[in-house]
């Protein structure tokens, strides 16, 4: 009895809410060069997209992200400096000026997280 026990309480201790760690429900995205985008459900973990800005005077992405359960923090880094990193309470609209000819990494970490985000970025 004691190991039946000791298996069921592991098992129970290794998902969150039905959803293990690592996991996200119901992911639908897109990854086209200059637009990203996606719409999940319980995003439990990370979930991370790689940016190429070619040269030009200026690069921007254009940011709309909301998160409407749970916890959603975004980042955005350039090797190992961050750029942007943001707790997305609701609903974040707005546009971050970058450096072109440069590598980003945008990364979703999220704990039991619903919502979507709409990322549009180029050189001018």
């Amino acid at each position: 009895m004691k190991s039946v026990t000791v298996v069921f309480l592991i098992l129970l201790t290794g998902c969150r809410f039905g959803v293990p760690r690592g996991s996200t429900k119901n992911w639908v995205s897109s990854d086209n060069p200059g637009h990203l985008y996606a719409r999940f459900e319980a995003l439990n973990g990370k979930q991370s997209f790689n940016l190429k800005l070619q040269r030009g005077n200026k690069a921007y992405m254009a940011r709309k992200i909301m998160c409407s359960n749970g916890t959603l923090k975004v980042s955005v880094r350039s090797g190992n400096r961050i750029v942007a990193e943001q707790q997305i309470e609701h609903l974040v609209d707005d546009t971050l000026w970058l450096a072109s000819n440069r590598d980003y990494r945008v990364t979703f970490t999220g704990r039991n997280a619903s919502g979507n985000f709409d990322i549009k970025y180029r050189t001018k």
